[in-house]
């Protein structure tokens, strides 16, 4: 390197495969050193001239050169003259340093990665670990000492396999780990032979990887990025990366060590739990049954006949002295408007007011227990009060509608055995015979006139009167106007025949 970083001098020399064929290979070379504003010099030892260029496509020569031994300078020539420099001002650099001074460009083409590395200090080590655990992120750790004898930790992120986002890291979380101080996030681009090279994600590094892979050692990582807080560095040997499972310790504080035994007697400890009825705006609205007081029973009264007819069927009622119950499977709220509406707990014979709940949410059996709830009585909870009904108390609402209280009637069936008892004998079978062939006569008879008469009143349709009407013309020798009436039943044939009757009674008249 030249002092105060003001270029490089890059020495090589062609492998064996090309030195049959040096003009290709410093063809080539020349393309690369114009692509970096560069020149190409050839030679050997200490004195190199100037390689063909634009000035001179076929090269240069140097006539009657001295060459100088003098093993602490070295010497370019050109058309410019000769360039004397010393071995002891420059900085000799491996070529793998020599790359690492190429920062990566912008890669537009950059998709959301499945694997990624960050390179973070130790300071940020546990709120990233717990950040990556809260977001269903796996991670590897490897700590390291830098070049600049700095302890680095380098991460390995990668999602698991329940992740909601599937096999892709977050965009969200790329975003936070970027906006972080001392934090940089690479993306594996190379990986061959134990050697790894990683550039920083939405960059792109301007070499063919592959062709500068093998200028860093073997069992390295590689990381190129453009970040302020961290330069372009090898990890070598590569560290060894542990699963942030086998990181974690848990640590239970204990006191004491107590044994703890059951106690079957009353004398043991009590646990009381008081139970709430609270606010639940979380379930959907459904009335089971109604508690009216006095005023409302009234007003229950007249509306009952705005209800529809199927209210009446489903509704069972109990009025007592100062409250009604209405009860359900549901309940319209919105036609019955007022009393306290109530919903069953859990499907049992126990109701809480709609829009609540009992809080802590404990099942049916430890709260049947406390308030002595029996199968065969309805227990209405409000907050105020507690109603304990029969369920046999209730009944119908259409029997309410009928009476006020029910009544019984008595009715007596006689016994069968003191019915009248009537005996049919005939004295004479061809009587009896005679008498029922008689009957089926009449009977017949009577079928048939009544079918006479029925077919009588049918109605003609106007046809049949037409025709009717044409046949009396003929009687009548009227041709005329049997022609017109079979004209209007549309019976052509007819109405023409009858048409040429007349023409042939004027021609011979």
């Amino acid at each position: 390197m030249l002092p105060d970083n003001q270029g490089a001098f890059i020495k090589f020399s062609p492998p064996e495969s090309d030195k049959n064929d040096l003009s290709k290979y410093y063809d080539c070379a020349l393309s690369s050193a114009e692509f970096t504003d560069g020149y190409l010099y050839i030679g050997d030892k200490n004195h190199y001239i100037c390689y063909r260029n634009n000035e001179a496509p076929r090269g240069y020569d140097v006539l009657n050169i001295k060459k100088i031994e003098e093993k602490e300078n070295f010497y370019l020539i050109d058309t410019s003259g000769t360039k004397v420099f010393s071995k002891k001002e420059l900085n000799t650099l491996p070529l793998e340093q020599v790359i690492l001074k190429i920062r990566p460009d912008l890669n537009k083409n950059y998709n959301l990665p499945s694997n990624i590395f960050a390179l973070v200090k130790p300071a940020l080590y546990k709120m990233l670990s717990r950040y990556f655990r809260n977001h269903n992120l796996n991670y590897k750790l490897a700590k390291f000492i830098s070049s600049k004898n700095q302890l680095l930790i380098l991460y390995e992120i990668f999602p698991r396999s329940n992740a909601p986002t599937g096999e892709i890291i977050p965009a969200f979380v790329l975003s936070y780990l970027c906006d972080l101080p001392f934090c940089s996030i690479f993306t594996k681009e190379y990986s061959l032979k134990n050697r790894h090279i990683l550039v920083e994600w939405k960059m792109r590094n301007p070499c063919m990887l592959e062709n500068i892979a093998d200028i860093f050692p073997e069992n390295s990582i590689t990381l190129f990025t453009t970040s302020i807080d961290f330069p372009n560095m090898i990890i070598s040997p590569s560290p060894t990366f542990f699963s942030g499972d086998d990181l974690i310790k848990i640590n239970i504080s204990q006191t004491s060590h107590i044994k703890l035994s059951s106690v079957n007697n009353d004398n043991g400890l009590k646990m009381e739990i008081p139970v709430r009825i609270i606010p639940d705006t979380g379930r959907l609205l459904k009335s089971n049954a109604i508690i009216l007081d006095k005023i409302e029973k009234n007003w229950v009264q007249k509306l009952l006949y705005r209800l529809p007819y199927e209210l009446f069927e489903s509704v069972q009622v109990c009025f007592g002295k100062d409250y009604g119950i209405l009860k359900a499977d549901e309940l319209p709220i919105d036609l019955i408007p007022f009393g306290r509406h109530m919903q069953k707990f859990q499907g049992s014979n126990l109701y809480i007011p709609i829009g609540t709940k009992l809080m802590p949410d404990l099942p049916y059996k430890p709260i049947a227990d406390n308030l002595n709830l029996k199968q065969d009585t309805l227990t209405f909870l409000c907050i105020d009060f507690r109603l304990d009904v029969l369920e046999k108390e209730f009944s119908p609402l259409s029997l309410k509608l009928i009476s006020e209280s029910n009544y019984e009637i008595e009715f007596q069936v006689q016994p069968v055995k003191d019915l009248l008892e009537i005996k049919w004998k005939s004295t004479d079978n061809d009587n009896q015979n005679s008498f029922i062939n008689k009957f089926v006569k009449q009977n017949k008879i009577s079928k048939r006139l009544n079918q006479e008469q029925i077919e009588s009143k049918k109605p003609e349709n106007i046809e049949t009167i037409i025709r009717n009407l044409a046949a009396k013309q003929l009687k009548s020798d009227d041709f005329i106007g049997a022609a017109m009436c079979y004209a209007l039943s549309d019976d052509k044939l007819n109405a023409a025949r009858y048409f040429q009757k007349v023409i042939n009674s004027l021609k011979s008249g």
